[in-house]
């Protein structure tokens, strides 16, 4: 079993040590981690992705900003925090906001292969006034379609488990105050992760739930994989599950976007097989970039 839910694969690990076989762990939570623990961690992660994009950015013909580093982050910044008091508006007469922004920046980080591509094509085109790009980037990451109707619930799905799975509701003064301290090191994404928090705060049903290490005593070996540079699921958190779990081997990708497998690295993908196919547990294995 190949788990990029690796919560639920982690927890079923526990719950059922003796049903596991061969179970891949990629782009591991840590399961000890509070919701704002979390989020907090993925406001620091896809800040250092989105300047890792940017450094990466002159490399490619195609890239839409004149500087890198600082200069070239703070060019972002500017063009979301404009769109803040100052919308754009879409051909579908849809306002275009900061929020928006944010999600399709978001949504570029996850993936470099084709995310990286597609983000500096649609910042080249925002950084004109065009926003064209960039909706078509929300949309698709909500699963929103062209008649305004929504392909799947998966944004309400996840509102749901993650409102299960950890107790904590947070006040709406606390949030404040994350989002006013997440800004100052992650500009972009710090109040953005922050208010995220909220979506809890009125949900109907209460949490049983409590963050706990999980161990799966008596599992069979488990592969957890982590990526180096990933936004979503930062890396120590792959370190901290590899730790936890008892009997666990930790795979290392030096990459960039969210989990490994099937991402560009033929290291990576014929780990994984191996293991499937043969039982073949990599140790301590460290995976490049690329092929």
């Amino acid at each position: 079993m190949l788990f990029r839910s690796t919560f639920l694969g982690a927890t079923y690990a526990d719950l059922f040590p003796e049903n596991v076989g061969r179970m891949v762990l990629d782009g591991a939570i840590d399961p000890t981690l509070s919701n704002e623990q979390m989020s907090y961690g993925q406001a620091l992660g896809f800040d250092n992705a989105l300047r890792r994009f940017i450094d990466d950015c002159p490399t490619h013909t195609d890239c839409p900003l004149s500087a890198t580093g600082q200069s070239g982050y703070n060019k972002v910044l500017d063009l979301l925090n404009r769109l803040d008091s100052r919308p754009a508006r879409l051909a579908d007469g849809r306002n275009f906001t900061q929020a928006m922004g944010v999600v399709a920046v978001v949504g570029g980080l996850y993936d470099k292969v084709y995310g990286w591509t597609a983000l500096r094509s649609s910042l080249g085109a925002a950084l004109k006034g065009d926003f064209e790009e960039m909706a078509q980037t929300v949309d698709l990451y909500t699963s929103r379609q062209d008649d305004g109707t929504y392909g799947d619930n998966s944004n309400d799905a996840i509102v749901a488990i993650n409102c299960l799975d950890h107790p904590t509701r947070y006040e709406t003064a606390a949030i404040q105050q994350d989002a006013q301290a997440w800004s100052k090191v992650a500009p972009v994404f710090g109040a953005y992760l922050a208010w995220g928090q909220a979506a809890c705060q009125n949900w109907p049903t209460g949490s049983t739930a409590t963050e706990h290490a999980i161990a799966a005593p008596g599992s069979r070996p488990i592969l957890v994989v982590g990526t180096r540079y990933d936004p979503a699921t930062p890396y120590a958190w792959a370190v901290s599950l590899a730790n936890q779990l008892q009997n666990a081997s930790l795979l290392t990708f030096e990459g960039d976007g969210h989990t490994a497998y099937y991402q560009g690295s033929q290291c990576v993908d014929n780990a994984v097989d191996s293991y499937f196919v043969a039982g073949s547990l990599p140790q301590g294995l460290v995976c490049a970039d690329g092929p």
